[in-house]
């Protein structure tokens, strides 16, 4: 009996020592931290208009991060994927960098009437996808 116990401290002081060193230094935070408040996501409409008996909407995004505005087609994708949850539809989507804006642009459709509230749900689940994706704040 005496064995038993001597292991089952034996392997519960192994696991205490191996999930300490798997953690990682507070260093590893700091940095992360630091990249985060150095970069602002954001993702808002610009413009809105009718187009074959629906709402059409234009999203611009864009980060603070310079090094990062060549990659922000890498999120085009994650702008549908609320679309059940904001009660949107998912038509003609359309993702593309615009050079008279100076930005990525996303065109899209949704139900004259009920648009507004969810475009709205949908940029800012976008906005957060966007933060998340390259590790920024939301702006």
């Amino acid at each position: 009996m005496k064995f038993l116990d001597s292991a089952i401290a034996a392997i519960a002081l192994g696991l205490c020592v191996s999930s300490s060193a798997a953690t990682p230094v507070s260093g590893d935070f700091a940095v992360n931290d630091i990249a985060k408040r150095d970069c602002i996501a954001d993702a808002a409409i610009i413009k809105k208009w009718k187009e074959d008996a629906l709402q059409r909407y234009r999203v611009a995004f864009s980060t603070t991060d310079s090094s990062i505005v060549y990659k922000l087609g890498e999120v085009c994708d994650k702008f549908d994927d609320h679309i059940a949850k904001c009660g949107g539809i998912n038509n003609n989507i359309q993702c593309y960098f615009s050079t008279p804006y100076s930005s990525w642009l996303i065109d899209n459709n949704q139900l004259i009437g009920a648009g507004d509230p969810i475009e709205d749900c949908l940029v800012e689940a976008f906005r957060e996808k966007l933060a998340n994706h390259f590790g920024c704040h939301i702006g």
